[in-house]
Formats: C-alpha cells, sequence, structure tokens
C-alpha cells in the first residue's frame, strides 16, 4: 500500500501503470521518460516494439498522475506522441553526483599520453553506436591533427567499434587515437584532457556533458536533439556546433585548442554550470512531485 510509485524507462512505466489499474492501488504514479518517442517509434521494426511505442505508451501514460521527462525536447517529444496534457508533463534533469565524480577525477592515470602532456588531448565518451556520431569526429579529427598536433582518445564500448578502428586507419589517424573501451571511471581522464567533444546525432539529455563540466573540462558539442542545447549556452560555458557536420567541428576544435583563455573561461563556468543539476537540487525537485 505504497502513497508513491515512481517508475523509470518506458517497459517499465507501462508495467507500473498495468499494476495500478489491476490492483486499483490509490497512490500517486509518476513516470520518469529518458527517451525520444518521436525517435523509438519511428526506428521500432519489430511488432512488439512497435505495440509498446506507438499504442500501448500513448493509452496507459495519460493515465499517471506525473510523467517526468529528462529534457525540454523529451517533455515535447512525449506530449505529441502520447497526446498528454501539458499539466501531466514535468521536465527534471539528470543529478550530477559533484562529490562522487570530483574524487575519482582525481585518481591517477597510467596511460603514457597523460603522462607526458606535451601533446593536446581531445576526449569522447560513450557507447560506439551510430547515434553517437564518432565518424563526423574522427574525420574532423583528422583535420584537427593536420594543423595541431593532438591525440584523440575515446572511452566506451559498442557494435560500432570495429568500424570506428578501421575509419582511424583509412584515415591515416591510428596512431593518434586510442579506443581505451569501457572504463569504471571515465572522469580521471575527462580531467586531465584539454577538450571534451560529444558529436552525438541526437541525445534525450547529455548527461556526460554535465558530468565533464564538473571535471572542469572545456565542452564541444552538436546542438543534436535534445538537451545539449538546454546544458550549454553557446560561448559561454561551451561550443555548440550543427550535428553531422565535421567542418564544423573542425573548426571548433582548432578554435579552442589554439585559444587558451576561452577554453579556460568555457571550463571555468561550465563548472559552474554542473552545479545547478547537483543531486540536491534534483532530489528536492522530485520530492515536491511525492507531496
Amino acid at each position: 500500500k505504497p502513497n508513491v510509485a515512481l517508475s523509470f524507462l518506458s517497459y517499465t512505466n507501462i508495467i507500473a501503470v498495468l499494476a495500478q489499474k489491476f490492483s486499483h492501488a490509490k497512490l500517486r504514479l509518476l513516470l520518469s521518460e529518458h527517451s525520444l518517442p518521436s525517435i523509438s517509434s519511428s526506428s521500432a521494426k519489430r511488432l512488439l516494439s512497435l505495440l509498446f511505442d506507438k499504442w500501448m505508451s500513448r493509452w496507459l501514460y495519460p493515465h499517471a498522475d506525473k510523467v517526468i521527462c529528462v529534457s525540454q525536447g523529451v517533455a515535447d517529444s512525449v506530449r505529441t506522441q502520447y497526446r498528454m496534457p501539458p499539466e501531466k508533463l514535468k521536465v527534471i534533469y539528470n543529478p550530477v553526483d559533484i562529490k562522487r565524480i570530483s574524487t575519482l577525477a582525481q585518481e591517477n592515470v597510467a596511460h603514457p599520453w597523460f603522462s607526458e602532456k606535451e601533446t593536446p588531448i581531445i576526449i569522447s565518451v560513450g557507447r560506439l553506436n551510430v547515434q553517437k556520431g564518432y565518424p563526423y569526429l574522427l574525420r574532423a579529427f583528422a583535420q584537427v591533427s593536420t594543423k595541431f598536433p593532438s591525440h584523440l582518445v575515446i572511452l566506451g564500448q559498442g557494435e560500432e567499434e570495429q568500424a570506428l578502428k578501421a575509419l582511424t586507419k583509412e584515415l591515416g589517424i591510428e596512431d593518434k587515437v586510442a579506443f581505451l573501451g569501457f572504463q569504471k571511471n571515465p572522469f580521471k581522464y575527462v580531467a586531465r584532457s584539454d577538450l571534451f567533444v560529444l558529436a552525438s546525432l541526437r541525445e534525450s539529455f547529455g548527461m556526460v556533458i554535465t558530468e565533464t563540466m564538473n571535471c572542469g573540462t572545456p565542452v564541444l558539442s552538436t546542438n543534436c536533439p535534445t538537451g545539449p542545447g538546454e546544458i550549454i549556452t553557446n560561448g559561454v560555458n561551451g561550443l555548440l556546433v550543427p550535428p553531422a557536420d565535421e567542418i564544423a567541428l573542425t573548426e571548433a576544435m582548432l578554435r579552442l585548442l589554439n585559444d587558451k583563455e576561452l577554453a579556460a573561461r568555457l571550463a571555468r563556468a561550465g563548472r559552474k554550470r554542473a552545479k545547478d543539476f547537483a543531486v540536491e537540487k534534483i532530489v528536492k525537485q522530485y520530492e515536491e512531485l511525492f507531496e
């Protein structure tokens, strides 16, 4: 007999609504949506996916008291796809554990590139899939490295790994790019890098941006749907470029590598911006919905 039920992610959200209906429980039901329904629906190939994305979610989500969305872009998509009344939607961003990340960022890194520090390091973190836009980053970095000696470090695993490694050989940059796989503590690498780049074609929020800001590393991100543009104010606490645009990525990376004062200013403002997403602040927003 709970007073409040809080569910996360689409499939579990559907189960939560059904559980409330069948149990006749009198409680406050809150759902948390972390993905873009419009994209999920258009990319669904299996009958089961279509059933959940285009029918069950549209039918069941409006029965919740609130649907919490991790960005305004997700909220707009939920409202459109699931025909949700705006008053039932609430945007609460993902939290950043500032103290934990700050502690982990201080750990040592064994990789030699991080020891020499003569050559700037550009870093990117995320699953190696099509959504993250890594080919655009690699092609942009190939141009950058001819004009500004630098290294690129990529943390993450995924189905595109072999294709991306093959692309580095094709571009002739395999000796300048390191694929370090999944790292339990990515923050120590991010904190010791000169520039973080997110080349995503789409995001729901882009939590890696706020985590990177907390590490004190300047951020360059695509202004993809959705999230980065809600976190970053272009030219104030980071730089935004159009998605799928390797020329814009190249120019922005060179700008930050050549202008250390700008990079430092963006990093300082980014660290300040990260505090807006502190766990303590986000928890209070959830608590308000429990009342």
